[in-house]
């Protein structure tokens, strides 16, 4: 599972293949709510990403939600997700919204954790593996398209 997070821009996204389940989560005051430690991430503009742990919140845990193919789902910068769990191959098309300079987005995690756990990069794919991906998604989207 990801670490409990909202976005640095909206986004949509139309599952094309596949599914995920995620939780939904959002601020509360009340003083018995759980408790995570929060980390701001900055994104740069050469995608290095900083950190900063900036103290803790309360969270309430909303809803866990399913989305399966053909779903369009609409992702707020307010939006605090953790996605459990997905299918194979699960595959999506995102519509983001413009980069803007100094943009930023958190990452809570539970008290227990330390910064380690906090992924500030992302591995990217070899040439070879990046062709076969992308003639999977045509194929997909195709399939997709003409359903």
């Amino acid at each position: 599972p990801e670490t409990i997070h909202n976005h640095p821009r909206y986004f949509e996204s139309i599952l094309i293949n596949g599914g995920y389940r995620h939780s939904t989560y959002e601020h509360n005051n009340d003083p018995k709510a759980p408790i995570y430690k929060k980390f701001t991430i900055f994104k740069q503009p050469n995608f290095k990403r900083k950190f900063i742990f900036v103290g803790t919140n309360h969270l309430s845990y909303k809803k866990k939600e399913a989305k399966v193919a053909g779903d369009i789902v609409r992702f707020p910068t307010s939006l605090i997700h953790r996605v459990e769990e997905s299918d194979p191959l699960t595959m999506s098309l995102n519509v983001v919204e413009r980069y803007k300079n100094n943009q930023s987005y958190n990452v809570y995690t539970s008290l227990k954790s330390d910064e380690s756990s906090v992924k500030t990069t992302r591995s990217f794919l070899n040439d070879h593996d990046s062709t076969a991906v992308a003639k999977d998604i045509i194929t997909k989207l195709n399939k997709f398209l003409n359903n």
